[in-house]
């Protein structure tokens, strides 16, 4: 058992550079709860002043090594992470950190992991909604904007964040990247299904794209606007 201090500790610094395995007893802390299950936290009780807690045994940069190397033309072994993942979502938190690795190739990779774990457990993205969305606003890379435009869509949203999810998403339908756009016109739609106020708006962007659009973009939208739950 370890007995420490901690403060400030959340999700401004995230992600972190490791995860440990111990039984903590903290008794003077300023720890934002939800950080802590963000952060991969299980078991946590809180009696008094002091808590107990135990972190996961996976580092993250076990799961996200699998996503080395290669080139940006190679998702290399997303599928199998995203796999492996959806069996043991305790090893989420170490994925989504990748969306912010240093190395560029782990951010798209995992990105494309974590969009294809998060069709069926869309759950997962809950914690993060604050990180992604300054992550949609601040993202360069098209690989992590054309993802974002599907995931960020998947939150539950209140109306200011979904606003601002909008507006992000008709920014990212002037992207030089024609998957980009195609991504962000399927992001419109699926948040219309949800908000029946936008959908006028977004059906004539849907509209429009199947004129002017590129192929991919004349494509998606006439399938969205033909079967708009897909």
């Amino acid at each position: 058992m370890l007995t420490v201090e901690l403060s400030g500790f959340g999700l401004s610094r995230w992600p972190p550079s490791t995860h440990f395995h111990a039984g903590l007893n903290i008794h003077r802390t300023h720890i934002r709860f939800p950080s802590l299950l963000d952060m991969g936290f299980i078991g946590t009780s809180l009696t008094g002043v002091s808590f107990r807690c135990q972190f996961l045994l996976m580092p993250p940069k076990n799961i996200l090594s699998r996503l080395q190397g290669g080139d940006r033309r190679m998702i290399g072994r997303s599928d199998e992470v995203a796999a492996i993942v959806s069996k043991n979502p305790r090893l989420f938190p170490g994925l989504i950190a990748g969306l912010w690795s240093e190395d560029p190739l782990v951010r798209m990779r995992a990105a494309d992991a974590t969009e294809k774990v998060t069709r069926r457990n869309r759950e997962f993205l809950q914690p993060y909604k604050k990180e992604l969305l300054g992550l949609m606003a601040d993202a360069k890379e098209q690989e992590l904007r054309w993802h974002l435009a599907v995931m960020v869509p998947r939150l539950l949203l209140n109306a200011k964040e979904r606003q601002r999810a909008i507006s992000l998403l008709n920014s990212y339908l002037e992207d030089r990247s024609s998957i980009v756009r195609t991504f962000a016109l399927q992001g419109l739609a699926d948040l219309a299904q949800d908000d029946p106020s936008i959908r006028p708006t977004v059906i004539e962007v849907l509209r429009e794209s199947t004129r002017n659009g590129t192929p991919a973009m004349k494509a998606r939208s006439r399938k969205l606007l033909f079967h708009p739950e897909s």
